[in-house]
């Protein structure tokens, strides 16, 4: 008799009474049913673990753990991984639910590639009664989420230009890869998924299944989304950001940074380790979504290539960077006004924020005047990209 199931199943709740039984009962409802489910009750104080232990009770895979002080979704899902002993983590957050053929889809592929680090599926966003969420209510989640697939390369760059484009709790992780690449930094809560599909798609491919096998609850009245745009989340987003995106080209081999980025290189016909280092530091700078963020970290990338001869020397000689450009580099205003996920750190833009989720909020209850505003909006950013470069 097989002691280990294939599919660890990782959860973490923290006050999700009302939705985790929907999520526990998809669980029990799925096709394939070589699993387990590692439940963690982050601290909860409404009826989630009395939901959680009656559901234990009936099917002996679900295998709760109670922590008695809430410690944050990454503590929740480390422990989780802990106790796992399947070959793939599957995660799933309390407010969601999955379609039934969802986990079998996935280990069916993952089976058959064995490179495939992580298989992600399309989603359908949901409200709190389970009905579809149109795009504009739900910062387009859904077509964020709902990502073609690429390679290897073409992922590490669209997760250096574009942010995270797969959704979290679609999520079959090959536990080899966990092993190789270590699990959820504790500290991060905005972009913890984030940072690991970044370690993972150094070194294994990423896969999406393009059906929406996932149900991705969107709140619309009840409470907050812990992603959704406000001035907190975008502070701390910036600082995750950050931390996530010096440690970017770790890790990555020049042979696989030339495969996502040649197009995007300075230097044409850059080749050598050296030229490649130059390369990394100059499109971190010059070209990073991030916007200052990512030229505070090209300026330190460059501070170390300056105080190597040799990168200094490429830098002068084929780029015509010399540190007088540095000095004049550093005075542009880099810890002013830096951008993360589209929002400004400048105080009042942040504040701003708020104002433009409510006038949104407002606004979705007249969709027609929606629509006709946003019809307008989208030219008008042209023109004044087009009179900002002129």
């Amino acid at each position: 008799m097989k002691e280990c199931p294939t599919v660890s199943i990782i959860l973490s709740n923290f006050n999700c009474g009302a939705y985790i039984g929907k999520t526990l009962s998809s669980l029990i409802a799925q096709t394939y049913t070589d699993w387990e489910a590692e439940i963690v009750d982050d601290g909860s104080t409404d009826n989630s673990r009395d939901i959680i232990s009656q559901y234990a009770k009936k099917d002996p895979r679900i295998k709760p753990h109670f922590l008695i002080k809430n410690q944050g979704m990454c503590s929740g899902f480390n422990t989780a991984l802990e106790h796992a002993t399947g070959k793939y983590f599957a995660r799933i957050d309390s407010d969601d639910f999955w379609e039934p053929e969802k986990l079998s889809l996935q280990v069916e592929y993952m089976d058959k590639h064995p490179k495939c680090g992580v298989c992600f599926t399309w989603v359908r966003v949901i409200d709190e009664s389970e009905n579809t969420v149109p795009s504009y209510l739900c910062e387009e989640r859904d077509k964020v989420y709902n990502s073609n697939n690429r390679s290897q390369a073409q992922w590490l760059r669209t997760f250096f230009f574009c942010g995270c484009k797969v959704c979290h709790p679609s999520a079959l992780i090959r536990r080899e890869a966990i092993e190789k690449v270590g699990v959820y930094n504790y500290i991060y809560k905005q972009i913890q998924d984030y940072d690991l599909w970044i370690r993972i798609v150094k070194n294994y491919d990423i896969y999406v299944i393009t059906k929406k096998l996932v149900n991705y609850r969107w709140f619309l009245n009840e409470r907050s989304n812990a992603s959704a745009h406000n001035k907190d989340v975008a502070t701390r987003g910036l600082l995750e950001a950050y931390l996530v995106f010096m440690k970017f080209n770790d890790g990555v081999s020049d042979e696989l940074f030339y495969e996502a980025f040649r197009e995007d290189f300075l230097y044409k016909n850059a080749k050598s380790h050296d030229e490649i280092r130059c390369e990394r530091a100059l499109i971190m700078y010059y070209k990073s979504y991030l916007g200052n963020t990512g030229r505070i970290i090209g300026l330190q990338m460059l501070d170390a290539l300056f105080n190597d001869l040799s990168t200094k020397c490429i830098l002068e000689n084929k780029y015509n960077i010399t540190t007088k450009t540095y000095a004049e580099m550093t005075t542009q205003p880099v810890f002013y006004d830096s951008a993360c996920f589209g929002a400004s750190m400048n105080t009042g833009l942040i504040d701003s924020i708020s104002s433009k989720e409510l006038i949104k909020k407002k606004l979705s209850t007249h969709k027609m005047l929606y629509h006709t505003l946003k019809f307008f909006y989208q030219p008008l950013k042209w023109f004044k990209r087009i009179l900002l470069r002129n």
